[in-house]
Parts: C-alpha cells; sequence; structure tokens
C-alpha cells in the first residue's frame, strides 16, 4: 500500500509524513512474512498465524486440516482427564491462550468446582475448522508436556 504524496502549501511536510508511514507500513509487512502471518484469507475467514505451541504437538502428533468449508459458527463439547488441565491451562494460562489466539475459537474451561473429579468439560465455539484445531490442540499438548 502505496500513498502518493500531493503538492501544495503543505507539500514537503505532507510528503515527509506517508514517507514515514510507507516506511512504517513496508516494515509492518515484512515483520508478518518474517513471522509467517497470511495477510490474506484463503480460508474462509480463518486466518490462522503461526503458532510455536501448534508446531511443537504437529511434530510429534500428525494434523490433518478440516476439509469443512462451512463458516456457520457451531458448539462442541470435550473432556479431558482432570489432572491434565494445568497442563492444558499452562503457567498463567499460557497455553490455552494460545490455542485460542491460533485457533479463534472461543474455549471455556469447567471450573474446579464444578468438576466431577475425573473429568474436566471444555465447551468450544466457532467454525468446524476452528473447532477441530481448537480439539487437535487441547488432546495433543499432553503428550509434549509429559516428557
Amino acid at each position: 500500500a502505496v500513498v502518493s504524496t500531493q503538492s501544495g502549501h503543505y507539500g514537503r511536510e505532507i510528503g515527509h509524513a506517508l514517507e514515514l508511514i510507507n516506511r512504517a507500513i513496508a516494515e509492518k509487512i515484512e515483520r508478518d512474512n518474517q513471522e509467517g502471518v497470511k495477510n490474506n484469507s484463503t480460508d474462509g475467514g480463518d486466518n490462522f498465524a503461526r503458532s510455536q505451541l501448534f508446531d511443537q504437538i504437529s511434530s510429534i502428533v500428525p494434523f490433518i486440516d478440516s476439509t469443512d468449508p462451512s463458516t456457520e459458527e457451531n458448539s462442541e463439547t470435550i473432556y479431558i482427564p482432570n489432572g491434565l488441565t494445568p497442563k492444558v491451562i499452562g503457567p498463567k494460562g499460557s497455553r490455552i491462550k494460545e490455542v485460542r489466539s491460533y485457533t479463534k475459537c472461543y474455549i471455556t474451561i469447567e471450573n474446579d468446582r464444578d468438576c466431577d473429579g475425573i473429568q474436566r468439560k471444555i465447551c468450544l465455539r466457532g467454525t468446524p475448522k476452528q473447532i477441530h484445531r481448537a480439539k487437535y490442540m487441547v488432546n495433543n499438548i499432553p503428550s509434549i508436556f509429559d516428557k
């Protein structure tokens, strides 16, 4: 995106400001490219940036993405062993925050007081692709932190 300069009374100042803006835009695009961020959506609005956690999991557990093109929001409930909840949530919620950020799936985890002690309920809400990726990550986080 390049913004052109205008001539006139404030032409020089505007030209300098536009040059700074164009430079900032170019630097942002370069940073995004280096970090693997997609700038154009080709998957029904699900723009998935790179995730170190996803990369760790998929290096151990093969990942096959959802082929469902639907953009309709759905809900699904999954259960994990209660003892694995701290691994899924991570220190200060860091892992579940990364799953939410990467998948763009709305995720709620049952509170301790509501849990039966054996399994923990996790509710996922999003498109089929978002839910599929969130389930994959949540179910496989323990496999990389059990070592």
